[in-house]
């Protein structure tokens, strides 16, 4: 029983620390970069404030990472219940895991195309803004 105790405490902890990165992500930092509809003062957004996303990203990372971690406990907790809904569930969680991290990572890639700055003109920036909303159509949704 004391095996059963250290796990689920375990898996506490991971769902604790999900709560609270992923509140401050969403709060602290994305928040305050949604301007919707308005493409050229969203892209304006992004490249003015490179350290707040950065550190969504980071958030979203330790997010990402206690999400394996809650998976792989909450299956070793939960195993002797019913192991192939539990498996069921761990593939489900594990898979949704690797879909937001795609996504995280296609937010990241619009930061890195909108601050390089070696490749930023006035012209380069009006075909930035129409590269973000025809290529990107999910960034134009998510930001």
């Amino acid at each position: 029983m004391d095996t059963n105790k250290k796990t689920a405490r375990i898996a506490g902890f991971g769902y604790l620390i999900i709560i609270l990165a992923g509140t401050f992500a969403k709060i602290l930092y994305r928040s305050t970069l949604i301007v919707p509809g308005d493409s050229p003062t969203k892209t304006n957004s992004i490249m003015a404030s490179e350290w707040p996303i950065r550190i969504d990203f980071a958030s979203n990372l330790i997010v990402l990472m206690c999400d394996v971690v809650v998976a792989l406990t909450l299956y070793v907790l939960l195993k002797p219940v019913n192991k192939s809904f539990v498996l069921l569930a761990a593939f489900f969680r594990l898979v949704h895991t690797a879909i937001y991290g795609i996504n995280l990572l296609n937010r990241f890639i619009a930061l890195l195309l909108l601050s390089d700055a070696d490749c930023l003109t006035v012209s380069e920036t009006v075909r930035l803004h129409s590269i973000h909303l025809k290529s990107f159509p999910s960034l134009q949704k998510q930001i």
